[in-house]
């Protein structure tokens, strides 16, 4: 006599269904489960804060559903019934239809969701686990599929089709135009695309960082990289970069010769943590660099400092940039109009300091095509051009910054262009940096009263933020028995390279190129810090003007080259780690300051 109520475990798409639910319920309540989300004044049960706890006991009944489903005799019987009977009511499938799609929206936008990337795994497959359900059930051989899974099927396969198509292109190099696809940073194997500057066409590592992938092995020593988009290396390879070329150098000398000039292990990992271009207030915040050591274990931490857009010229707060102010006593604050434009930031970055898997996130950097449509739609503004000359602003997609006004302004005609800042109003870059007169004009036009640099725009006032935030760092890395080196990355103009003298000049009309870093070195020799000023490495070496320029992309104002990754690689080995290079090339050993 044959069973009218076969079960359910024998059928295998049931079970199937069933499977997957119970596995996409599991994760999303061990994320729950060990999400720390409060402190103990906002904890209302362990560790959990009020929210998180309601959701867990919520998110945990459900448990309770599936196990009734699973038990209840006539469930495979019912469920089918209901879906076919929801397919048929238009006015209830659509409804739901759009509510699947705002709430797969909201898990791929909303930057809360990082907090639980487990959590939005297990909710964003489930609701693609319904739309799939949905769309494709019920099929009937004889009549086909209804009017609405046409509607939604034929546009799901063109827009496939699309997508796979920009792919393909991607991978081989060959997006048209000018594309930058960054979302993927901070984002472990996210995406990474430009060619803008240079070209880049890969996926960020185990962290989240373009650069290759950190091992973290307890028996090598490792330099961890610190700096600004001249680290972060969007323009090249991840193996093409300076940190790569270093740790190559040092781990090549390393079973040669006893290491007399740190006190690293045979063994050496260069991290390199590159940042977006806002400046050392983000990447030298105490909270940044207490991650940075505590979960990454550092010996060294070698600084680079850009001439030109890491100094803060401005009289206050610009909505781009952080702005910090200093007392008397050379205590760098930050300004309360960027505390939370810094907290976003930081935020924004934090996921770069921590191992974790968000598999959403990783999709969301992979998929191109809403990407492609957003660039071609950007290098129609009229605002392209700015944003092609200041390749800062290449890599403003972050959600938190992106309201930033770009406007037209003038700088005296007597400042020869370092950066072409001037198309854009945000502090940061200025010649005025390099006008060795102005600075000392400003520097004894400063009074002497105790917040006289509080709001002061000047070039010292420039100095003294960054100095202020070197010294505090310094300090808090002395503290956590971490080493700091500096090294600075040199400001070029378009007349430095056509200058036909044989030799490279510092002097630019009534600039002096290197005159930031002298004063930087003053500071730095003056702490104690191991110092490598690498404009001046550049101009006393012997190296042409030619060979300079080609170590900088847009005709030598731009980032780093490989060229000169490579070159900033070995400089740094020779004078901080005495590498020995091979080569025939005898290049003058200027700017170093190791001793």
């Amino acid at each position: 006599m044959t069973n009218p109520t076969p079960n359910k475990l024998e059928k295998p798409e049931f079970l199937l269904v069933f499977v997957l639910l119970f596995m996409l319920w599991s994760i999303g309540f061990v994320d729950l489960l060990t999400h720390i989300s409060g402190t103990p004044e906002t904890a209302v049960f362990g560790l959990y804060s009020r929210p998180v706890f309601v959701v867990l006991i919520g998110y945990g009944c459900l448990f309770f559903l599936w196990l009734g489903l699973l038990l209840w005799p006539r469930s495979h019987f019912w469920l089918p019934a209901q879906i076919e009977r929801l397919q048929e009511t238009l006015w209830l499938v659509i409804p739901l239809i759009l509510i699947k799609g705002y709430l797969c929206w909201s898990l791929l936008t909303h930057f809360r969701w990082g907090d639980f990337p487990g959590l939005r795994a297990a909710l964003f497959f489930f609701l693609l686990l319904v739309g799939a359900i949905l769309l494709f059930a019920n099929w009937h051989p004889e009549n086909g599929a209804r009017l609405w899974q046409k509607g939604l099927l034929y546009p799901i396969i063109l827009l496939a089709l699309l997508e796979g198509g920009i792919q393909g292109a991607a991978w081989m190099g060959r997006l048209p135009g000018q594309v930058t696809i960054n979302t993927g940073l901070f984002t472990p194997n996210g995406r990474i695309y430009q060619n803008r500057e240079g070209f880049a066409n890969a996926t960020t590592n185990n962290y989240g960082w373009y650069y290759p992938d950190f091992r973290l092995q307890p028996d090598e020593s490792r330099i961890m990289l610190l700096g600004d988009s001249y680290i972060q290396a969007l323009q090249i390879q991840p193996q093409e970069h300076m940190g790569v070329a270093l740790e190559e150098m040092l781990n090549k000398q390393a079973p040669a010769q006893e290491d007399t000039a740190s006190e690293l292990s045979q063994t050496t990992e260069v991290l390199a943590l590159g940042m977006p271009g806002f400046g050392p207030g983000l990447y030298l915040s105490d909270t940044r660099l207490a991650d940075a050591v505590q979960v990454f274990r550092p010996q060294e931490i070698i600084l680079f400092v850009h001439l030109a857009n890491d100094f803060q010229i401005a009289s206050g707060p610009d909505g781009y940039r952080l702005y910090h102010t200093v007392d008397a006593n050379g205590v760098v604050t930050i300004h309360d109009e960027s505390w939370q434009e810094r907290h976003n930031l930081q935020h924004y970055i934090l996921h770069g300091y921590v191992y974790d898997i968000d598999l959403v996130k990783t999709l969301k950097s992979h998929v191109l095509l809403p990407k492609v449509l957003r660039q071609v739609s950007a290098n129609a503004s009229p605002l392209s051009g700015i944003i092609d000359r200041v390749p800062e602003l290449d890599t403003i997609t972050i959600p938190q910054v992106q309201g930033v006004v770009l406007q037209e302004v003038e700088l005296p005609g007597d400042f020869n262009d370092i950066r072409q800042t001037q198309v854009v109003a945000y502090a940061g870059a200025s010649n005025q940096l390099f006008d060795k007169n102005a600075s000392e004009e400003t520097s004894s036009d400063r009074t002497s009263e105790k917040d006289s640099l509080a709001e002061d725009g000047s070039v010292s006032h420039a100095f003294a933020v960054l100095e202020g935030l070197i010294g505090a760092a310094h300090k808090q890395l002395e503290e956590a028995g971490v080493t700091l080196r500096i090294v600075t990355i040199p400001a070029f103009p378009i007349a430095f390279f056509e200058d036909t003298q044989d030799k490279p000049q510092r002097l630019i009309g009534n600039l002096d190129l290197l005159y930031p870093e002298e004063r930087l070195r003053d500071m730095a020799l003056t702490a104690g810090i191991t110092y490598l000023a690498s404009g001046e490495a550049l101009i006393q070496g012997n190296l042409t003007v030619e060979q300079i320029q080609s170590f900088f992309y847009r005709e030598g104002t731009g980032h780093l080259t490989p060229a000169g990754h490579r070159f900033m690689g070995e400089i740094v080995a020779e004078c901080f780690y005495d590498y020995e290079p091979d080569t025939s090339q005898q290049r003058v050993r200027a700017g170093c300051y190791a001793e």
